[in-house]
């Protein structure tokens, strides 16, 4: 991975802009990207589009690429979700998982672990927050977010069924389970 020494305007724009929109609908998520989103570090194409790894924690890896802006946001909060959710499972384990990737994952072709479909469902049903958000007013993002509803509702459902059939729960996993199904509704 080849990292970029200067960030182009038009990447500048489009992350400044990003946070604005999740700041303007969504104002406590921009506070979590703030407090715990240290560095985002830009890398040269190809590879993911981001991508966070809990060895670095607090940091976000972003390709160097113009994006739309509903997507830059989207994956800032997505990869935001994934360090605030480290942060958690640190201070008091979630599940007890012997990490054997034999589950199938809603958002993977592979086989994953129930540690990577828990954090999965943590993420997406996030971002099933946010697109909800995106579908109230005159949103002019009120097209993609009804459709992104849809199918992350689709794939959080499959998720959440695999964790609950599947994962030895403590009590901190529990309860973010709990959370996670009322955001299927609310």
């Amino acid at each position: 991975m080849e990292l970029v020494e200067e960030i182009s305007e038009d990447i500048s724009i489009i992350f400044t802009e990003a946070l604005e929109l999740v700041e303007s609908c969504w104002p406590e998520m921009h506070t979590e990207i703030k407090e715990n989103v240290k560095h985002i570090i830009f890398f040269k194409p190809p590879g993911l589009p981001f991508f966070s790894d809990f060895r670095v924690h607090g940091v976000i890896f972003a390709s160097h690429l113009n994006r739309p802006l509903i997507n830059a946001a989207e994956w800032l909060i997505h990869e935001a979700s994934h360090i605030r959710l480290n942060t958690l499972m640190c201070a008091r384990p979630h599940l007890i998982d012997d990490m054997k990737a034999i589950y199938p994952s809603p958002w993977r072709d592979e086989l994953r672990p129930l540690y990577g479909i828990y954090h999965g469902c943590f993420v997406h049903s996030r971002l099933l927050r946010f697109y909800r958000f995106l579908t109230k007013d005159n949103s002019p993002f009120k097209t993609i977010a009804l459709k992104e509803i849809d199918r992350i509702t689709e794939e959080l459902e499959m998720g959440l069924l695999i964790i609950t059939e599947n994962a030895n729960l403590t009590s901190e996993g529990m309860s973010l389970i709990k959370e996670m199904k009322q955001n299927l509704t609310n």
